[in-house]
């Protein structure tokens, strides 16, 4: 006789995992902008406030070293640009641009095909003008460097492909954050469609 909590063990799903990750595009210029941004959160209002303080009156000096801090803050606490929240709840995932509730695209992860990369070339202008180091090559010296990718991830569904940002970054670090996402989503409990597609193929194989 089979148990009736052995069957309900049996029926029962396993619950869905959930999780949310950032993808800063821009974080390693963001590193860069952080430092300078400490300079002009403090530094300048401070030169201000006491200009205006020698000037003026101590306290309106004050006054504009606070009014400065206060608007530096704000500004760097904006809504970063390109910046995303990939959010995966009950077996959906939802991307929304950072800073916002506003959803711009959902799917269910069982939809969810794939994550691929798309490539653009970019040709970079040499400066070949009278100030540049032109090493005895005269006319024929290069106005155009060898040509570099840039690259963008997209989200391949069902429903359709969604860009994550709309313009192209660095070869290097795109790639890094591709393979980010794709360990996050597979953490989640998403499988990209071919291996899903291999999985069935094993099973009929194996029914046969």
């Amino acid at each position: 006789m089979t148990s009736p909590y052995r069957k309900s063990e049996e029926i029962a799903a396993p619950p869905r995992k959930s999780g949310e990750m950032v993808y800063r595009p821009r974080e390693r210029s963001d590193r860069v902008a952080a430092g300078r941004g400490a300079i002009h959160l403090f530094a300048l209002p401070a030169i201000a406030g006491g200009i205006v303080g020698a000037m003026v009156r101590v306290e309106a000096g004050a006054g504009v070293f606070l009014a400065l801090v206060a608007a530096n803050y704000y500004r760097s606490h904006k809504q970063p640009a390109d910046a995303v929240v990939l959010r995966v709840a009950d077996g959906e995932l939802c991307v929304l641009p950072m800073g916002s509730k506003k959803e711009s695209f959902r799917t269910k992860l069982a939809d969810l095909d794939n994550v691929a990369m798309e490539t653009k070339a970019v040709e970079r202008v040499l400066d070949v003008g009278a100030n540049a180091v032109n090493i005895g090559m005269g006319q024929l010296a290069p106005n155009v460097a060898p040509s570099g990718d840039t690259r963008r991830i997209v989200l391949e569904a069902r429903s359709g492909t969604h860009i994550l940002t709309k313009e192209f970054f660095g070869d290097a670090e795109t790639l890094e954050h591709f393979a980010q996402i794709r360990r996050f989503l597979r953490g989640v409990g998403w499988t990209p469609l071919p291996e899903r597609e291999e999985e069935e193929e094993e099973e009929d194989d194996d029914d046969e």
